[in-house]
């Protein structure tokens, strides 16, 4: 860590700092909203109601196979939900019909136009599957009370997107807080091009779609800021220390160039060496409550842009 930083923290050393960092780490950043996206769960569903009330038809049915091939050959766009109802949004998928001779067989359910022999393969599919039997025994009494709850789970998968975008958010309302004090611009997601354009800055980078988080401009000089949360642990946390150790190597060596990293989790509880190792090499290592409660970003960037 940098003596400024140390300084503004009011530790006496990097040790001292770098424990500060550790006990101030918040378990989460989730709100009440980050586990289900209501909005977007109700989306999803909406294009596909026509065909789910259809297929409502033949719940219970002691019939079924012969009734939603009817179905299919009447309206073959029914076909289409059926992934969706085995919690799959491809359309078509291999499946390995005969184990002991390995043979592979494709199901298509783009439900574009179909032959007898396709409806026949995929409602021997759906029966193998054992969705044909949860529908004829009424374990659903509605496909599409069925699909929303899919749709819930589903949605739990975008969940590791939402975190990050979380964090992004919270550390955005400090950037446009601290450029404001400072009277410097900002932007998020910031490229090469986007900063030349602006700023009329010319910043190497080791790729020319790379994007950093925010950056912030005044004086000629750039900073830029990466951020994230961990809230568990892993082997990715090690990697990413690594990576934001290069980072910051690469950005060290332009002129006017500082790098920030504001991270933080409990994930970093257990898995301090690289973390450690990232504030042996590198200036800056923020977390929320740093920025937050001792207005460690605007303080750092003061000092920099005053010396």
């Amino acid at each position: 860590m940098n003596r400024i930083e140390t300084n503004l923290l009011g530790c006496r050393d990097e040790d001292e700092s770098f424990q500060l960092l550790i006990d101030t780490l918040i378990p989460t950043i989730h709100r009440s909203d980050w586990f289900v996206d209501w909005n977007r769960v109700k989306a999803n569903v909406a294009p596909h109601v026509r065909e789910l009330a259809l297929l409502n038809t033949i719940v219970g049915s002691e019939h079924i196979e012969h009734d939603l091939a009817a179905l299919i050959t009447d309206y073959p766009k029914v076909l289409r939900v059926m992934p969706l109802l085995l919690a799959s949004r491809d359309h078509s998928f291999d499946v390995m019909v005969d184990a002991k001779n390995l043979i592979v067989e494709r199901f298509d359910f783009e439900g574009r136009s179909v032959s007898a022999a396709d409806i026949a393969a995929c409602v021997r599919f759906l029966r193998q599957s054992g969705l044909l039997d949860i529908l004829s025994d009424r374990k659903i009494k509605s496909i599409s009370d069925y699909y929303f709850g899919i749709e819930v789970g589903l949605d739990s998968n975008a969940r590791k997107n939402r975190s990050g975008d979380l964090m992004e958010s919270l550390v955005e309302n400090f950037v446009m807080e601290t450029a404001g004090e400072l009277r410097a611009d900002y932007m998020a997601q910031a490229t090469k091009d986007k900063i030349k354009t602006e700023w009329d800055f010319d910043l190497k980078m080791d790729k020319s779609d790379r994007r950093v988080d925010f950056a912030i401009f005044r004086d000629d000089r750039l900073f830029l800021l990466e951020t994230n949360f961990y809230g568990g642990g892993g082997s990715k946390l090690k990697s990413t220390a690594t990576e934001y150790c290069e980072m910051f190597e690469r950005y060290s060596r332009q002129s006017r160039v500082e790098f920030l990293w504001i991270t933080d989790g409990f994930g970093w509880k257990g898995t301090q060496p690289p973390l450690r190792e990232y504030c042996r090499k590198a200036n800056y290592l923020l977390n929320l409550s740093a920025v937050r409660e001792k207005k460690l970003l605007t303080n750092i960037l003061g000092e920099i842009l005053s010396a």
